[in-house]
């Protein structure tokens, strides 16, 4: 890093500073032995304080200065040894001055003591104008400067005079010291370690500290101050001034770990020192350091193996402190800390332990130390043994001024633990004392009365709250939830509707940068880009995106203390919207169109938010979510992590992973009931895309069952098929599905296109490829595409064994899918396969029977064939059979189906004397009242004996079927 004089110095400097301090034709070693030009040897004035003014001055009969010329000029007539270096002599930095120069700066430091600095300011000008290498003049010029606190140009001076003397400590120093005064603090740190480089040993520790104040006292690198605290412990190993700074750096950097290793051989050293003050210098509040140092680097259970090595820490160190290192009998009781009761009982337990009415200080713990250590075993999991802990802070006196925030952290833990009724027992002090009320307290107060059903002080708790700030979202949401336990629903509603009606507060700070406006370039006679017209307006949807999108690019430009406070912000209104859900979930499912409504708009702003978060939808597939938080580090802890075994995260934004799954299946089914399928399918989508959810078997299920269920509902055939066939990638060939798939589709065009569809003939083609290369038919030229086609369902028949059933349904829907292309002899094709392949299951199947038969009755009808009677036997003799399963089960429903059929195939070959007794039983089975009107098949069949008597001449019999089974009333 370079350092230069401020710009101004032009108007202030002699124009021949500006020229080289050395001229570049002599050859100038200022690391020379023959020089005597250190001033710690030859000025007097030299190691005076640079802070306060300085005389310096010559004169050619000082009998000194003649004595350091006499010895220059023999410099080269010494003597040396062969294998000594030829040294060049030094040239003096400062020019041999003449003797009016001489008088001037006796004249300056004269007028300097007077404290005349202009006629100062001005000789020494004049000095530099006619020599700029004359050390002293500019000394006395930087002297000038500090006190006419002109701090800047002083660090100037200084910083030439530093460049005639580059290994004088002292200067350098006082340029620092300038350049800290005039706020230059790079300069200042750069200069100070320039000094610290120059120093002799004795003088470096109060440069070192001199540094470090600098750099506490502007925004510095933690790099810089990193050298500069590792630079003072390399003089001054395991010296604690310089340890708590670096450990705090280290801590603020996120690298607690670095920090935690620092200390802790700190500790070790000390220790094992045998200074009398090692105590001292090594005592609790150290230890305190060390034990938060050890709880930030925890970071909860993400180093779950810190907690067992932070209880150890405390109990050895406290040892220690307390003169005990001895009493090592302890460690045999690792799972309690009996040693820091506040009673003999179970210390008692232990023969080595001797009771002594003097030592009993010796197994105090300061209250700081006993709250860590209760943390530290409730996280492992030694829940009475924190209790122990936290119940020393209750046998105090009511909480003080010094003692209150250690009940409110104890209380804080104790409710994030889910331990409510204990939570309370630290938070109800604070209360009784904290009678103008901190809202956060009261808030936190009222939620664990809420959690153990305490309304009633629950609602004094929020009632508090609301005294100070009326428009607190969250305290209002909780009161509504309160009156709803309470059954007050009047009144809960009417807080709803109060905080509905409020403009939403923007809970994200926007720190995107100002976007210039765009120019209008119809007036300016730049022509407009083909098909460009009037600007499209955006539906809702697409403002919801774009405005996630912003959010997305303001939260990735902003540092990371912003997109902190973003995260922070966002995780309160999340839940906040949460509770509000839940006080409507009733209102919503009993069809409360307002309720309907919020739902389905804060599902949505929800679903947004959902899909703004990076680490959701990762690159790599296989990465699994971490925490918000992952996304929010900086480089070098995404680096250190990624070392780490990843620990997936079961919580997002305060709400776990299945309450959010909860939240986008019944705010899709809203967006359904409202006919917003298109919302509701791209809010499933978002989770389904999430990798907390499709890395988990059972949630990717739930929200597929979820998604095929609201297509059925919404008609929506095509994402149905498209469902089914991810589901049938997972279970291939299972029976239900495949009726399934054809049940999704109930009637019209677009049912036809969605079951005729290309890609699922395909993919069904894939599946009984794969079936043959499973079951070892696979051969011939086609084996290789045949096996290339089967990976993807290789590991799923191994994982799930298709049945007979499901085989016989995978060859009767393709055979379907064909047979939709009217190609009859594929699908005769494929259900012999399924004859021959399972014949227990086709036999026993009527389905296949009925398609078989209308094959062949199809195929009879077409010109290609050669012997139609013999089609038409084929068909008949398929019929029966079929006709014979749907008797069989002795439900009119079905055996009226199988009549009409049979009534149905003889019409369709001209045989109405044949069709017409089939229709009557059709009747008949309509008559007996056991049908479902939906699928009575009376109508039908009567229109179709109307036709038949028509075309017989019986109209009126016509006309009479007409009139009673299918004319509506």
């Amino acid at each position: 890093m370079s350092f230069s004089a401020p710009a101004d110095q032009a108007t202030w400097l002699p124009s021949q500073v500006a020229e080289p301090l050395h001229n570049d034709e002599q050859d100038v070693d200022y690391a020379g032995a023959a020089r005597l030009d250190d001033p710690d040897l030859w000025s007097d004035d030299e190691g005076a304080d640079a802070s306060g003014p300085m005389l310096y001055g010559s004169t050619e009969e000082n009998p000194l200065r003649q004595l350091r010329a006499d010895l220059e000029a023999a410099a080269p007539f010494r003597g040396r040894s062969r294998r000594q270096k030829i040294r060049k002599p030094r040239i003096d930095a400062q020019t041999q001055a003449g003797f009016h120069e001489s008088v001037q700066l006796g004249q300056a430091n004269t007028a300097l003591g007077e404290g005349d600095l202009t006629t100062a300011k001005e000789l020494v000008e004049g000095i530099i104008g006619n020599n700029p290498k004359v050390f002293d003049a500019w000394l006395v010029l930087a002297n000038v400067y500090e006190l006419q606190e002109d701090f800047s140009r002083a660090y100037t001076a200084w910083l030439f005079a530093a460049g005639l003397r580059e290994r004088s400590s002292a200067v350098w120093q006082s340029a620092a010291r300038s350049a800290m005064r005039a706020e230059m603090f790079e300069e200042a740190d750069h200069a100070y370690d320039r000094a610290i480089k120059t120093a002799s040993d004795g003088d470096v520790e109060g440069l070192c500290d001199e540094r470090i104040e600098l750099l506490r006292s502007y925004d510095s690198t933690p790099k810089t101050r990193i050298e500069c605290y590792k630079a003072m412990l390399r003089r001054n190993p395991h010296d604690m001034r310089y340890v708590r700074p670096l450990a705090e750096v280290y801590n603020t950097t996120a690298k607690p770990v670095q920090a935690i290793e620092l200390f802790d051989e700190a500790a070790d050293f000390w220790i094992a020192s045998s200074d009398p003050r090692a105590r001292e210098i090594f005592g609790f509040n150290q230890l305190n350091i060390l034990a938060e140092l050890y709880m930030t680097a925890a970071d909860g259970n993400r180093r779950p193996f810190l907690w067992p090595k932070l209880v150890t820490r405390i109990r050895t160190i406290s040892r220690w402190i307390n003169f005990r290192e001895a009493e090592t009998f302890w460690d045999a009781k690792p799972l309690d800390d009996r040693e820091f009761d506040e009673d003999d009982e179970r210390r008692s337990e232990l023969p080595q332990y001797h009771a002594d009415a003097e030592r009993v200080w010796q197994y105090d713990l300061p209250i700081e130390l006993r709250l860590r250590l209760a943390r530290a075993r409730m996280t492992m999991g030694h829940t009475d043994e924190a209790l122990r802990h936290f119940g020393c802070l209750l046998s105090q006196e009511e909480p003080s001024f010094d003692t209150a925030d250690l009940f409110q952290d104890a209380g804080y833990f104790l409710m994030d633990r889910g331990m409510y009724t204990q939570a309370i027992d630290y938070l109800q002090p604070l209360l009784d004392v904290d009678q103008v009320g901190d809202p956060d307290l009261w808030s936190r107060a009222a939620r664990c009365y809420i959690e153990v059903d305490e309304l009633d002080a629950a609602e004094q708790c929020l009632m508090a709250v609301l005294q100070v700030d009326a428009t607190d979202r969250d305290a209002t949401l909780r009161l509504a939830e309160v009156y709803q336990r309470q059954n007050r629903r009047d009144q809960a509603l009417e807080l709803i509707t109060q905080l509905m009606q409020q403009p939403a507060e923007d809970m994200v700070t926007d720190v995107q940068q100002p976007v210039a406006p765009q120019q209008d370039t119809t007036r300016t006679g730049t022509r407009r880009p083909k098909g460009t017209g009037k600007a499209k307006r955006r539906t809702a949807a697409e403002e919801r995106r774009l405005t996630a999108q912003r959010q997305r690019e303001s939260l990735l430009n902003a540092s990371s203390t912003e997109r902190g406070l973003q995260e922070d912000q966002k995780a309160e209104a999340t839940d906040a919207a949460f509770r509000t859900l839940a006080l409507l979930r009733e209102d919503m499912l009993s069809g409360d169109e307002d309720a309907l409504n919020t739902w389905s708009s804060t599902v949505l702003e929800l679903s947004d938010d959902f899909r703004a978060i990076r680490t959701l939808y990762p690159y790599d597939k296989r990465q699994i979510f971490c925490g918000i938080e992952d996304g929010l580090e900086e480089s070098e802890t995404k680096k250190r992590r990624a070392a780490e075994p990843p620990i997936e995260a079961d919580s997002l934004r305060g709400q776990s992973v299945d309450a959010w799954l909860r939240l986008f299946v019944q705010g899709a089914a809203c967006l359904v009931v409202q006919g917003n399928s298109t919302d509701a399918f791209e809010v499933l989508g978002t989770a389904m895309a999430a990798n907390v959810f499709y890395q988990h078997r059972d949630r990717m299920w739930a929200l597929q069952k979820a998604k095929l269920l609201l297509a059925i509902k919404a008609g929506a055939a095509k994402v149905a098929q498209e469902v089914l066939r991810t589901i049938l990638t997972d279970r291939p060939l299972h029976r239900d599905l495949m009726r399934l798939y054809c049940a999704i589709a109930p009637g019209g065009l677009d049912s036809q296109d969605a079951y005729d569809d290309d890609n699922f003939q395909k993919f069904m083609l894939r599946m009984i490829k794969a079936l043959d290369l499973m079951t070892g038919l696979a051969g011939g030229a086609g084996e290789t595409h045949r096996i290339r086609a089967g990976k993807d369902f290789e590991g799923n028949f191994r994982a799930n064994r298709p049945t007979e059933h499901g085989i016989a349904s995978t060859f009767m829907l393709y055979g379907m899918l064909v047979a939709a292309g009217r190609s009859y002899v594929p699908l005769l094709h494929y259900l012999a396969r399924s004859q021959a392949r399972c014949p227990a299951a086709s036999k026993e199947d009527p389905m296949q029977h009925l398609l078989i038969a209308l094959t062949y009755l199809h195929r009879a009808m077409q010109r290609q064939v050669d012997n139609r009677h013999l089609q038409v036997i084929q068909a008949l003799s398929f019929f029966k059979p079929y006709q014979r399963l749907r008797y069989a089960t002795g439900d009119h429903g079905l055996m009226q189906e199988a009549d009409y059929n049979m009534g149905r195939a003889m019409q369709h070959l001209g045989l109405n004397h044949l069709a017409l007794p089939f229709y009557d039983k059709v009747l008949a089975h309509h008559h007996t009242g056991q049908i479902d009107p939906k699928h009575d098949l009376a109508p039908s069949a009567a229109y179709n004996m109307h036709l038949i008597h028509s075309l017989g001449g019986a109209t009126s019999k016509a006309r009479e079927l007409l009139h009673r089974y299918v004319t509506v009333v």
